[in-house]
């Protein structure tokens, strides 16, 4: 079965467990004989096959930015319309059973 992962981070870019989570289970799938790819905000990792440009300033300086730019961060994880056009093309590209989303937005 092909597994698409979608999660904000990846590692080695990690902020806290939902990241580390999905990179778990993406092992656990390949381990278990899936074809598994990811698509992320953050850095280039193992299986990672797609990034989503991380805009107004990189995902992985989140925690430094003042709360108004958390705010704007948060906004486009509801609405990214740079999303949409990587995911199409993944998504016909990779062709996968299933999407697995690792974000509280999905």
């Amino acid at each position: 079965m092909r597994v698409l992962l979608l999660s904000s981070l990846w590692p080695p870019a990690v902020l806290g467990g939902a990241e580390l989570h999905a990179a778990q289970l993406a092992e656990r799938l390949v381990d278990a004989g899936h074809e598994v790819g990811v698509v992320t905000y953050g850095s280039p990792g193992e299986r990672v096959i797609a990034q989503v440009p991380s805009k107004p300033y990189p995902l992985q300086e989140f925690a430094s930015q003042p709360a108004s730019k958390r705010a704007l961060m948060h906004l486009r994880d509801v609405w990214n319309p740079d999303t949409a056009s990587i995911l199409e093309k993944v998504i016909s590209d990779f062709a996968p059973d299933v999407v697995h989303s690792h974000t509280v937005q999905g």
